[in-house]
Order: structure tokens, then C-alpha cells, then sequence
């Protein structure tokens, strides 16, 4: 209920609007601090899209939108692993997480150099390492 009436108290004239394929649709960024009763909760960003509803969608009676909301920093940091490292469009953050994130591998330090050491039959060290590569090649831009 608390994560609803977030959306609803979102002014109007804070949501911006997204080309997509159904007129209406938009974002907002709010500030949202999930298990807020919790000891020590801690505020994240998060970033809502509505959408109006389509035909044949099933909402609640006097629903204006459907509302999608998700925390950006992890969401993000997998999309572009994915779309960038990977060239894959759509993968689901648990594929990435038990393929790649949980991955069982090995740092160490030879001669001042860090080196990663992947299973042996891993199925997906080739990808990984390909990614890891597309990744490191991205220039920085410099600060002056």
C-alpha cells in the first residue's frame, strides 16, 4: 500500500513523457525507502513507469495506469553488462546472476598483475571473457 500511494502522490507535472507504443505512457524518479520499518532503513532511487491501461488488461476498478517500478542501480549495471559486454538485448537479471555473477572464479596476483582464473569446464568463460574484454575497451572520457 505505502509503494502505491508513492505513485499517486507523484505530481503530474513530474512525470515525463516516453515514446512507446501506447499514448500516455511516462516516467518520474522518486525517492523511496523500502522496509521502512526496519532498523536503519535507507532510501533508493527509483524509477516508476505508468502506462495507460490496454484492452483486455484486468486492473482494479477506477485505475487510471499500471505502474512498473524498479531500483536503478543494480538494474542498470546488469543491462548494460548485458547489452554492451554481452551484445544480448533481452536477458534476465537471474540469468546474468547464475550465470555470470555467481560465477566460481579466482583472483590472483602475479608480478603486480591481477589475474581472474575460471573453472575449467564452465560453460560460458568464453562469453565471460569476451565481455570482460568488450567492457575494458571502453575509453573513459578524461578529466580536465
Amino acid at each position: 500500500k505505502a509503494l502505491h500511494q508513492a505513485f499517486s502522490d507523484i505530481p503530474e507535472d513530474q512525470w515525463a513523457p516516453i515514446p512507446y507504443f501506447l499514448k500516455g505512457a511516462a516516467l518520474a524518479e522518486i525517492a523511496y525507502t523500502p522496509f521502512a520499518t526496519k532498523k536503519d532503513p535507507l532510501p533508493v532511487r527509483l524509477i516508476v513507469r505508468r502506462v495507460p491501461p490496454t484492452p483486455g488488461s484486468q486492473l482494479a476498478l477506477y485505475t487510471d495506469y499500471s505502474y512498473h517500478a524498479f531500483i536503478t542501480i543494480a538494474h542498470n549495471l546488469v543491462r548494460w553488462v548485458a547489452r554492451i559486454g554481452l551484445e544480448e538485448t533481452l536477458v534476465m537479471t537471474k540469468t546474468m546472476r547464475r550465470r555470470y555473477f555467481s560465477m566460481p572464479g579466482r583472483i590472483t596476483t602475479s608480478a603486480r598483475k591481477d589475474m581472474l582464473h575460471l573453472p575449467t569446464n564452465w560453460p560460458w568463460a568464453t562469453r565471460f571473457s569476451a565481455a570482460l574484454a568488450a567492457l575494458r575497451a571502453i575509453l573513459l572520457p578524461l578529466r580536465i
